[in-house]
C-alpha cells in the first residue's frame, strides 16, 4: 500500500517472492484490493479491481483448452501441481485465474463487494465454459457463498438456475439447469 501512495502504483518484489513462490499476478492485485478495503483507500481499490478485471477477463478471452479437462486433478499422483514447470502454460493460467476466486471469496466481506461483482460480471458470459471444469463446479458446491452469489446474479439476469450432484460412474458429476425466469409457469 505504502509503494502504491508514493508511486501510483505496485509491483512484486523480491522478498514476496521468496516469501511466497506461488503468488500471481491475479493473487497481487487481491490482496492490494483487500488492503485497500481495510485501510479505506478507494483509488487502491479502484486500482486492483481495475487490474484484476483486464487480466482475468484475457484469461477468459483464452478459453477453456480442449481435449481432458485441466481442473481435473484426481488421476494425479504424486506430481499434480497445476502451477509446476511441467503444467502447461494454457492451463496454469486457468488454474490460477480459479484460485484466485477463492481469494476473492475467503477475503471479501458480503455479496455487493465491488471485486467480487466486478468478477461476476466476467464470469456470466463463460459460464457454460466453466461448467465444463471440475474445479469450477467444485467452487460453485462447495464454496457457498461464490456459488450463491453467481446463482443470485444470473436470476437477477432472468435465468432460473438449478444446481444439483448426479451419479455419473465411479465419480459425482455436478450438473446446471438454466431455464428462462420468465418463461417458467
Amino acid at each position: 500500500m505504502i509503494q502504491y501512495m508514493q508511486e501510483g502504483n505496485y509491483t512484486f518484489n523480491s522478498n514476496m517472492r521468496l516469501e511466497y513462490a506461488n503468488i500471481t499476478l491475479l493473487d497481487l492485485h487481491v490482496h492490494a484490493y483487500v488492503v485497500g478495503k481495510k485501510y479505506d483507500v478507494t483509488k487502491l481499490c479502484d486500482h486492483a479491481t481495475g487490474e484484476y478485471l483486464n487480466i482475468a477477463g484475457m484469461v477468459l478471452s483464452i478459453g477453456v483448452p480442449p481435449g481432458e479437462d485441466p481442473t481435473d486433478f484426481s488421476n494425479f499422483t504424486v506430481n499434480g501441481d497445476h502451477k509446476g514447470p511441467d503444467a502447461s502454460p494454457a492451463t496454469s493460467v486457468l488454474n490460477s485465474f480459479l484460485d484466485s476466486l477463492v481469494l476473492i471469496w475467503r477475503n471479501t466481506l458480503d455479496s455487493d463487494d465491488a471485486l467480487r461483482q466486478g468478477v461476476l460480471e466476467l464470469l456470466k458470459p463463460n459460464i457454460n465454459q466453466l461448467m465444463r471444469l471440475k474445479f469450477f463446479q467444485v467452487l460453485m458446491m462447495d464454496m457457498v457463498d461464490f456459488g450463491g452469489d453467481l446463482v443470485h446474479s444470473l436470476t437477477e439476469d432472468g435465468f432460473d438456475i438449478q444446481a444439483f450432484h448426479t451419479e455419473g460412474g465411479l465419480q459425482q458429476k455436478i450438473r446446471v439447469k438454466f431455464g428462462s425466469a420468465w418463461n417458467m409457469a
